[in-house]
Parts: C-alpha cells; sequence; structure tokens
C-alpha cells in the first residue's frame, strides 16, 4: 500500500513537472515567435512624395529605376505603389502626363 501511495505520488510529481516544462516551452516558443515577425530593420530615411511630368520614352520601369532605391524587394512593387497613387488604370503613361512619385531622402 505504502509503495502505491509513494508511486502516484511520484508520478503525480512528474507529470506535474511534464506540465510545467511544456508551459515554459510553449511560451518561449510565442516569445520567438513574435519578436521573429520584428526584425525589420527600420531604416532612418522618410518617405516623400514629388510631381513630375512623363517625359517622351518614359516607363513606369525607367521611373522606378530612377526613384525607388533599395526601398522595394522588386522594381513591381514600387510600380504598384505609384499606379495606386495616381489611380491609373494601366501601366501605361504618356508623355505630358503628371505623377505622384514616392522616394526615399
Amino acid at each position: 500500500m505504502k509503495t502505491r501511495i509513494y508511486y502516484r505520488s511520484h508520478f503525480i510529481k512528474f507529470v506535474l513537472l511534464i506540465c510545467l516544462l511544456i508551459g515554459i516551452l510553449l511560451i518561449g516558443f510565442r516569445a520567438v515567435s513574435v519578436t521573429a515577425g520584428h526584425t525589420e530593420v527600420f531604416d532612418s530615411q522618410e518617405k516623400y512624395y514629388t510631381s513630375i511630368i512623363v517625359t517622351s520614352g518614359d516607363t513606369l520601369w525607367t521611373i522606378a529605376d530612377e526613384y525607388m532605391g533599395n526601398h522595394y524587394d522588386q522594381a513591381s512593387d514600387y510600380i504598384e505603389e505609384v499606379v495606386s497613387i495616381n489611380q491609373l488604370q494601366s501601366d501605361t503613361i504618356h508623355a505630358g502626363e503628371s505623377l505622384v512619385i514616392p522616394y526615399f531622402k
């Protein structure tokens, strides 16, 4: 009888220890996942906007090459923003058009 009580108390302690370890691991994983989502490096440069007049031969790609810098992963991301800002119906632009262009300084 004493042996049974002894093993039962050790089993309960073992189960509680396992639960505690699992809880600590879950909290640790949660902390790591939260901080991993915020590893983005914040650039001290600020975003500005300027207005340009499209000249003959300009495309959104050439404008992106000139203004996007290294703040966008791809030129297509920058072009998508320019299209959105200017409420363009397509990615075709014409000489004489005025566009608002984002840039970093």
